[in-house]
């Protein structure tokens, strides 16, 4: 399968290579932001689209990781690519319809570009490219059944010093790479601003603006709320219901060798659930 081409070492390191890849500065990151705050993203890529996507004309890249899910019984899968990205003189849409236009496809469809909202986002980005764990074991996905941890590796973060592993030197990793930035930024000039967090708290609507936090808790408020109404009890139950036959079928498959926990994801579930 042409998926393996790149998943190995060799062939990966390769075409990082052959791509002249090397992460940029924190004065690169400042001061293109000061010239053009559109068009910034954390792409998530699947390993067999990479190719694709480091081909692409001008897109610049900060910093970025590969990342791997990694099940309970040590098996490994789902082989993806995170990195802070910029179109810096195109849209992204622009370019996904000019590569429509040559036939140029992705080969999944679980690619996406998530919106870079503040300069504080990029910061968080950032820090989480260069964090060990991806995703935390124990989180639980919409319908109920545990998600296996995402594991970094082939990190390359803009200050080697800052790779890390979860825990306390998250938050010391993210206020010196925002520092790092604000070197290069007039921050002090612009309206509630700080040092540890390059946006307008007021007004931002990210994760960690005032606007945003009041957002989430709203959306969180109204959920909780939901699922004390009967439908929200009984959306309750039909996940679990779900979330057993999901257990089953990873169990049934397991016991015969059919594939390894790690290769078990969501969809590949939910495909086999289908055909029931």
């Amino acid at each position: 399968m042409e998926f393996y081409s790149f998943a190995g070492d060799k062939a990966y390191k390769k075409l990082i290579r052959d791509h002249g890849l090397t992460p940029l500065s924190y004065k690169d990151v400042a001061e293109d932001w000061e010239r053009n705050s559109k068009e910034w993203y954390h792409a998530l890529i699947a390993i067999e689209d990479l190719p694709t996507v480091l081909a692409i004309p001008e897109l610049k890249i900060y910093a970025w990781c590969r990342c791997k899910v990694v099940a309970n019984d040590g098996s490994e899968a789902h082989l993806h690519w995170h990195g802070l990205v910029h179109f810096p003189r195109r849209k992204l849409k622009s370019w996904r319809d000019q590569a429509r236009r040559v036939d140029v496809k992705f080969k999944s469809t679980k690619n996406t570009f998530k919106k870079i909202k503040c300069l504080d986002h990029a910061v968080g980005v950032l820090r989480y490219l260069a964090c060990k764990d991806g995703q935390r074991t124990g989180r639980r996905d919409r319908d109920g059944l545990q998600t296996h941890p995402h594991t970094h590796f082939s990190r390359q973060p803009i200050d080697e010093t800052h790779r890390h592993d979860r825990g306390r030197h998250c938050g010391e990793v993210r206020e010196d790479i925002s520092r790092g930035i604000a070197k290069y930024t007039n921050w002090q000039e612009k309206s509630n601003w700080d040092e540890l967090a390059l946006h307008d708290f007021d007004a931002c609507l990210c994760d960690r603006g005032k606007a945003g936090l009041a957002k989430k808790k709203a959306a969180n408020e109204k959920r909780k709320a939901y699922y004390q109404t009967p439908a929200g009890i009984e959306t309750k139950k039909k996940y679990r219901e779900r979330a057993n036959v999901k257990r089953q079928i990873i169990n049934q498959l397991q016991s015969i060798n059919v594939s390894s926990k790690a290769e078990l994801s969501k969809e590949t579930i939910e495909n086999l659930i289908k055909l029931l």
